[in-house]
């Protein structure tokens, strides 16, 4: 086995790293959406159906628009553990648009999902998604099977998740790669997870969630400076209007 891997391996590995990072940012974007969006339908269920109807109604529209977006595009459908053989193992039979397609409405099928009280947990949907990017990237760049369906697979938990080595790890064991592999593998875990944390996006993201779940405004520096360049034109006023 040749253990020194083509150059080009590693420009792949950014590719799916950046990748990974702006789909962890619209998957954090999305959450707020969808958020914003059923937090006013949720009161209103409440208030005309009671709590317990409620909750009952708000289920019901979340299954239909789940349904509907399923039998438009099957591929985003469940969790991803069932479908995840077709990006991983058929990508290049695949309709690079209908995954492209997917890979999106998925994340939005995923957080709408969870906001009308389905039960489901977020590790898998990562993979999944994931693996639809990297089966796109697959066939758009004509990339090497092993190298595209492996950076896929784990570009978009990479940048989620603060355990970069050990999904390179898990990767390589599940596709059962060698040493050569490891190398874009671990291009991307980090490029994606650096990308994601380091900017700040993870941080500014969580604390808008977190504030919209508290129902706290979040004060933009933008507002800060507003609000202190008119406490001190008060200020001004105050003391001018003193020595006069």
């Amino acid at each position: 086995m040749d253990y020194n891997p083509p150059n080009y391996y590693f420009a792949v590995g950014i590719l799916y790293g950046i990748g990974g990072a702006l789909m962890a940012t619209y998957f954090v974007a999305v959450q707020l959406l969808v958020l914003g969006v059923f937090r006013p339908v949720k009161r209103i269920c409440r208030r005309v159906a009671g709590p317990r109807g409620g909750r009952v109604v708000v289920a019901v529209l979340g299954g239909t628009i789940y349904g509907v977006v399923g039998w438009m595009l099957p591929l985003t459908m469940g969790d991803g553990s069932v479908p995840l053989i077709a990006p991983v193992t058929y990508a290049n039979k695949l309709d690079t648009s209908v995954m492209a397609v997917s890979c999106f409405v998925n994340v939005v099928c995923f957080w709408v999902s969870i906001e009308t009280g389905f039960v489901g947990g977020i590790f898998t949907p990562l993979i999944y998604t994931g693996s639809l990017l990297g089966g796109v990237f697959s066939n758009v760049a004509q990339i090497n099977t092993q190298v595209a369906r492996s950076c896929g697979f784990i570009s978009l938990a990479a940048a989620l998740i603060p355990a970069p080595i050990t999904l390179c790890f898990f990767a390589a064991s599940i596709f059962r790669l060698g040493a050569p592999y490891l190398f874009p593998l671990m291009t991307c875990a980090f490029t994606s997870h650096i990308l994601f944390d380091a900017t700040g996006v993870a941080k500014h993201l969580t604390r808008t969630l977190r504030a919209h779940r508290l129902g706290i405004k979040i004060r933009t520096v933008a507002g800060k400076r507003k609000n202190r360049n008119k406490q001190n034109v008060n200020w001004v006023e105050a003391n001018g209007a003193n020595n006069e």
